[in-house]
């Protein structure tokens, strides 16, 4: 699999651009957003190395108009993170990585989660909030709600916050519409 995408923000002006391949040991998505982001202009960049099974290794993310304001996060598949070589405790036991800024981030724990329609699951996540960088363990809910040869619809549900929304993915389980937040408006 070898895509790009371009998702708009549905609230501030705004575009991000991912490019999303297969490599020999997982998938490897790298991204840029230029945006608003409550009223501040925003340009980030951000690299996303996973496994084969949907579990994420490797996370870089940078403030491009801040270059020394950058994370690197490294996971072992297991739940077990570091940061610059260090244990990083307080986010043992999340498999999956939320960057705030980006809907690509939900592709994870649906992919990995493969869940058949009804089901769903609680997990807990490694959060990035943009712009501040902060990186704290989240608990988040997925339910599938359907899911046929053209996509699926999730229901997603921040637990801590009490945000919810429904996402409409494509067949590969990338965002199209998450409702007041991200359209998707072209896969070249």
């Amino acid at each position: 699999m070898d895509r790009h995408f371009f998702w708009a923000s549905a609230n501030e002006s705004g575009m991000e651009h991912l490019h999303f391949h297969d490599t020999e040991s997982g998938y490897l998505a790298d991204a840029f957003l230029l945006r608003l982001l409550n009223g501040h202009p925003l340009r980030l960049h951000y690299r996303l190395v996973c496994d084969k099974d949907w579990r994420t290794r490797e996370v870089f993310v940078q403030l491009l108009s801040r270059p020394d304001q950058e994370i690197a996060l490294q996971a072992d598949g297991k739940g077990n993170w570091s940061s610059q070589h260090q244990p990083f405790e307080s986010l043992n036991g999340c498999l999956d990585i939320d960057i705030s800024a980006t809907p690509f981030t939900n592709t994870l724990p649906i992919r990995r989660l493969n869940l058949p329609p009804g089901g769903s699951a609680m997990i807990d996540v490694a959060y990035v909030a943009i712009p501040d960088l902060q990186v704290k363990k989240v608990s988040q809910r997925y339910a599938c709600r359907e899911k046929n040869a053209n996509g699926s619809i999730y229901e997603y549900r921040g637990l801590s916050t009490g945000f919810e929304a429904e996402l409409t993915m494509d067949q590969d389980g990338f965002v199209i519409n998450y409702p007041a937040v991200f359209t998707r408006v072209t896969t070249p």
